[in-house]
């Protein structure tokens, strides 16, 4: 694909992430380089997945995905204009020997691809996933870097890449990337024995597909369950936040929660259960006083969040008449876009339709706005409301997100001074999360 093709699915890429998403946290543990990668990430927001690696990944990447996206007529437009390669699973080929060949095709395609220096992403996981931990890693990934390499390419690095959705199927959530630390081919062949050098060898893949599964798994999120990663990701946001209370306005970084979430995670189950049983008294205490976290959290300065408080109030104030025109503007899109919470359908589903229709929607109300103002007016005010109507919807996001700020501030002022016996019972089940916490740790 040209450089102009690639630059203007970057652009969608990032008006659509940036769109969806109310932050983007990257946490990269090497830079990057020109070598030949493939990408492996965990999948759990479908499409979205996707996005988000085109729109943060250094080079363009050649995108491994299942071909049943190329049988519906825009979608096969759009892969085909990335040079997406398909792949094909056996169940859904009636021949055998039809699905080898045409999987040999993708085979070659990326072998291609690695050895002109591309980028190559693959979700070896084969399913979009929904729990919160990785399906078992398959073998293709492995497969393919050895048989780029067998086939005269060098210097092939392999990046772990883990996603993680504070709420993959919310509007306006958060969204952490976090780049693993690669593997180097060569050097990992380099270390097998001369008899394993043999890459066709089933052990060679098997041991490289295992590499590849424990960098993932280093990467992307790993729990037992969905009430596992709860209750150690609150203990983790409480633990940090007592660490850095006077700052704590706005929400911890998730970097750092997921970062500690997972290192409880590989606690030994006594230390766990401790955790969790800590975790889940508090959340009991603070549902019964409908309180957060964040507001009961006191032995803060109110200083800084006066400070941020008057900050927020005085942004929001400056900006109201731009982000009235913003809410007019963009009412119908932002429901549409929040009606796809109710979709009778899993979150990962949900996932991949919210980014979608969030962009149609948002994108058709800007030009259909800037059309009607042309026509009755002139194409220059036409033209004139075009560049002026993403202003006015950055203007709604800013002003209603510092808005739910504010708001927690003012929460946290009146919770950190409340007194009483639910509050101060409240107050030592927070002490015990932290307690189990360090014990854990």
């Amino acid at each position: 694909m040209s450089t102009v093709g690639t630059g203007i699915v970057r652009r969608v890429a990032a008006l659509t992430v940036n769109l969806t998403y109310r932050e983007v946290e990257v946490v990269a543990t090497s830079d990057s380089s020109d070598a030949p990668t493939l990408l492996v990430s965990n999948h759990f927001g479908g499409v979205a997945d996707a996005l988000l690696l085109i729109y943060l990944s250094p080079r363009f990447p050649r995108i491994v995905a299942r071909d049943v996206i190329w049988s519906f007529g825009v979608s096969r437009a759009v892969m085909t204009h990335i040079e997406a390669i398909p792949v094909h699973k056996a169940d859904d080929v009636a021949d055998p020997d039809d699905a080898r060949a045409v999987n040999d095709a993708m085979f070659s395609e990326c072998y291609q691809a690695l050895d002109d220096g591309s980028v190559v992403l693959i979700f070896p996981e084969g399913v979009t996933q929904d729990d919160p931990f990785l399906a078992p890693v398959k073998t293709g990934a492995a497969r393919i870097v050895l048989g780029a390499r067998a086939a005269g390419t060098s210097g092939i690095a392999i990046q772990p890449v883990g996603i993680h959705y504070e709420d993959k199927a919310a509007f306006r959530s958060r969204v952490l990337v976090a780049f693993g630390e690669p593997i180097d081919l060569d050097a990992t062949m380099a270390g097998m024995t001369a008899a394993a050098e043999n890459s066709t060898g089933r052990q060679v893949v098997d041991d490289l597909n295992t590499l590849i599964d424990r960098g993932m798994r280093a990467a992307a999120p790993d729990y037992e369950d969905w009430g596992e990663a709860g209750d150690l990701q609150l203990a983790a946001t409480v633990a940090l936040r007592q660490a850095a209370p006077e700052s704590a306005v706005d929400d911890v970084p998730l970097a750092l929660s997921e970062r500690l979430g997972a290192a409880l995670a590989r606690r030994d189950a006594e230390a766990r259960d401790r955790v969790r049983q800590a975790v889940q008294r508090y959340r009991s205490s603070l549902a019964g006083l409908r309180m957060s976290d964040y507001q009961l959290a006191g032995s803060a300065s109110t200083l800084p969040i006066v400070g941020r408080l008057a900050v927020d109030l005085v942004l929001m104030v400056v900006l109201l008449p731009y982000a009235l025109a913003g809410a007019l503007i963009s009412a119908i899109p932002y429901v549409l876009t929040q009606s796809t919470r109710l979709i009778p359908a899993a979150p990962a589903v949900r996932a991949t339709v919210m980014p979608l229709v969030a962009l149609v929607v948002f994108v058709l109300e800007w030009v259909t706005v800037a059309a009607v103002v042309g026509a009755g007016r002139g194409w220059q005010l036409g033209a004139l409301v075009a560049l002026l109507v993403p202003a006015f919807v950055g203007a709604t996001v800013v002003v209603s997100e510092r808005a739910v700020l504010a708001w927690r501030s003012l929460r946290r002022l009146v919770g950190s001074h409340r007194a009483g016996g639910p509050v101060t019972a409240a107050r030592h089940d927070r002490a015990e999360v932290l307690s189990a916490v360090r014990d854990a740790l």
